[in-house]
C-alpha cells in the first residue's frame, strides 16, 4: 500500500493525468467532508474540494508521501478555505443573534443509544452557519477554542459561548440532551 501511494504521488508530480484521477478519487471524500462541516452547503463544499485538490496538482511541492499526512494536509486547506467561504457571507453571525435557542430537551425522557457520527454531521449541518463552523472546527477539526477564535477572528470566550450554545441545539436536535 505504501509502494502503491508513492507511486500515486510521483505519477502527481509528473502531471500524469490517471495518477492525477486516482489521486482525486482517494481523498475527495474527507476533503469535501472538512469543506461541508464548515460551510454546511453541498454545492460551496464541492467548489472548495475541487479547488483544494486544484491546488496540490497546480503545487506539486505540497505533495506528501505519507498519505495520512497528506489528508491531514487536505483536509487544512479546505477547512481554511471554508472558513474563508463563511467569513465572506455577509450575514455570518447576525443569524445566531437573531434566533432564539429552543428550549432544553425533556429531562425526564428516556436516553436511546449514542447517535453516530453522521447523525452529528447530519445535526451540525441543521444549525446555524456561526454555530456549525465553531463546531464542526472543535469536534472534527480538532482546534481548541484559541484556534478557532483566532482563525474567525473572534474573542476566544465568545467562541466558547457559541460553542456551548450550539452544542446544546445539536444535543436538542438529536434528542440526546446528555450524551456529546
Amino acid at each position: 500500500m505504501d509502494n502503491e501511494y508513492k507511486n500515486l504521488v510521483d505519477g502527481v508530480r509528473r502531471c500524469e493525468q490517471q495518477a492525477q484521477m486516482a489521486f482525486y478519487d482517494r481523498f475527495f471524500r474527507p476533503v469535501y467532508q472538512s469543506a461541508a462541516a464548515v460551510v454546511g452547503n453541498r454545492d460551496e463544499a464541492e467548489e472548495i474540494m475541487q479547488d483544494t485538490l486544484l491546488k496540490i496538482f497546480v503545487r506539486p511541492e505540497l505533495l506528501n508521501d505519507d498519505p495520512q499526512a497528506m489528508e491531514r494536509i487536505l483536509r487544512r486547506i479546505a477547512t481554511n478555505a471554508a472558513i474563508d467561504t463563511v467569513r465572506k457571507q455577509k450575514n455570518f453571525y447576525t443569524s445566531i443573534n437573531e434566533e432564539q435557542v429552543s428550549e432544553p430537551a425533556d429531562e425526564d425522557e428516556p436516553a436511546d443509544e449514542q447517535p453516530d457520527i453522521d447523525e452529528i454531521r447530519t445535526g451540525i449541518g441543521r444549525l446555524p452557519v456561526g454555530y456549525r463552523s465553531i463546531l464542526s472546527l472543535r469536534l472534527f477539526g480538532d482546534m481548541n477554542f484559541a484556534d478557532i477564535a483566532a482563525r474567525l477572528q473572534l474573542n476566544p470566550s465568545t467562541v466558547r459561548v457559541q460553542y456551548t450554545r450550539g452544542l446544546s441545539r445539536l444535543r436538542n436536535l438529536l434528542n440526546q440532551p446528555q450524551r456529546i
